[in-house]
Parts: C-alpha cells; structure tokens; sequence
C-alpha cells in the first residue's frame, strides 16, 4: 500500500484492513506507521541487497565487463 499511494496517502486503519488485522496489532508491534514503513523497506533492503549481491557475483565468476546500475 506504501508504494502505491505513499505514506501519507495510507492510514494505519486502511493498513490494518488490507492486512485483515486489528488495527491495534500495528501498535503493538510497531509502535507506530513510521515503524511500520521503516520495517518495511528495511525488509525490502535485504531482497534488494540479495539481487545486488548475487550480480555482482555472476559478474565476477563469469569475468562479464560491464557496468551493473
């Protein structure tokens, strides 16, 4: 929901509705939506790190020259 309407265009009603969750769970967990925002790119960091890594690793096993952006 973050990506398709930004973090102000979500409540943490309409989160916890999307997620079929009580609403409370969302602070309880996380205290609070910037937490909850937080958490979620620090969660997607890791898979973007992970494709990153593996990249750079094909590129270094295979001795392809070239520039990954």
């Amino acid at each position: 929901m973050f990506s398709k309407h930004g973090f102000d265009g979500v409540s943490i009603r309409n989160l916890a509705k999307h997620a079929n969750i009580n609403i409370a769970m969302v602070s309880y967990y996380f205290g609070s939506k910037e937490n909850l925002y937080i958490s979620v790119i620090e969660r997607k960091m890791v898979t973007i790190r992970q494709y990153l890594t593996e990249d750079f690793l094909m590129v270094e096993t295979h001795g392809i020259s070239c520039i990954i952006l």
